[in-house]
């Protein structure tokens, strides 16, 4: 089995970390990490900063876990892989976690909101059914999201 962890272009040295210590409790499961110009440097797994080619890690993964990006986790969703997000809280981006809230309520995967739990969830995902996502669904987000902007400005 092969695990992908993605950060995209923004350093996320806590889940890169938290993956590295993981890697004990799955032996049989290969991790690769793309690490952005992240300080921490993973011990357990293979890892890289950049990379032309993602879409070669993506398709050769059993299950991609991810920052929650919206280009990452909507290519992952075309793609119809299995992911699991987790929105970098240090960053205060309130698009992120109505990403996750997306993702987790149309059930297009699962989301670690606390770095603690990604233990258990990354054993829960490995039986999780997906519903399939439909570029449709992206409608229905920006719909979601115009809303909550003009109740914002509207106050």
């Amino acid at each position: 089995m092969r695990f992908f962890i993605t950060v995209g272009t923004t350093p996320f040295d806590d889940l890169i970390k938290t993956c590295d210590k993981l890697t004990r409790n799955f032996v049989d499961t290969e991790f690769i990490a793309q690490i952005s110009n992240g300080s921490y440097e993973p011990s357990n797994m293979n890892y890289f900063s950049f990379t032309d080619d993602i879409n070669s890690f993506y398709s050769n993964s059993d299950l991609i876990i991810c920052h929650s990006g919206a280009g990452t986790v909507y290519r992952l969703l075309e793609l119809g892989k299995k992911v699991l997000i987790v929105p970098n809280l240090d960053r205060r981006e309130d698009h992120q976690l109505e990403l996750c809230k997306f993702v987790e309520t149309n059930n297009f995967g699962l989301v670690a909101y606390n770095l603690n739990d990604l233990e258990k969830l990354i054993k829960r995902a490995l039986f999780f059914k997906t519903r399939v996502y439909s570029k449709d669904e992206e409608l229905l987000l920006a719909k979601d999201i115009n809303r909550l902007i003009m109740k914002y400005y509207n106050r």
